[in-house]
């Protein structure tokens, strides 16, 4: 099951990270110590102790963070930007979680990617292909399953919603043998699904 705590913290800890690199792009402050030293300072001169705190208590969380800041500038933003896209789609699988990200107009994941994603992991198939027959409605054929086919309501948003579901590393997508798309299911799919209360 997702835990909201952990993930609110990691946002928590990516949101500050923004805040800490855009206040050094206007400051022209150089310290001598490590970035990683540094963003700890800034977080205890803007009362950010409990997160300080627990930052210093994991070494490895540290170590990390370290190598995000010494990324460049667009390169880190371009990383947090998708950490914000995937934490939202991911706190999607709980309701008021789903229409707060939808207040502050972030993606999240339709009821359609839900769906589609539900189906998949209850049926117990590791795979899925996208199949579309001259003319005709797009199948989504689970890998194993003799006469069975996911349903979907909404055909003019299904790659949106499957790409979403990749992005968000909920599912990955290859291409098969015979040429079609295939979708794998994730660890991260199970858990999502097994929070998803709705």
């Amino acid at each position: 099951m997702i835990d909201l705590s952990t993930a609110s913290a990691l946002g928590t800890v990516a949101g500050l990270i923004g805040q800490f690199v855009s206040s050094r792009k206007d400051s022209a402050s150089a310290q001598n110590v490590s970035e990683g030293e540094a963003f700890l300072i800034w977080l205890n001169e803007h009362d950010h102790k409990e997160v300080t705190d627990s930052l210093r208590n994991s070494q490895e969380s540290l170590d990390y963070i370290e190598a995000m800041l010494e990324q460049g500038a667009q390169q880190l933003e371009s990383q947090l930007k998708h950490l914000e896209s995937l934490l939202t789609m991911v706190l999607s699988a709980d309701p008021h979680m789903r229409s707060l990200s939808q207040s502050f107009g972030l993606t999240v994941l339709s009821d359609q990617a839900r769906s589609i994603l539900s189906q998949f992991v209850r049926s117990g198939a590791i795979k899925f292909y996208v199949v579309t027959p001259l003319n005709k409605h797009v199948r989504l054929l689970p890998d194993g399953l003799v006469h069975k086919e996911f349903k979907y309501n909404e055909p003019r948003y299904l790659q949106d919603d499957l790409d979403k579901l990749v992005n968000a590393g909920l599912v990955t997508r290859t291409k098969s043998d015979s040429g079609h798309v295939e979708f794998t299911i994730t660890r991260a799919a199970v858990a999502f699904c097994e929070a998803d209360i709705t």
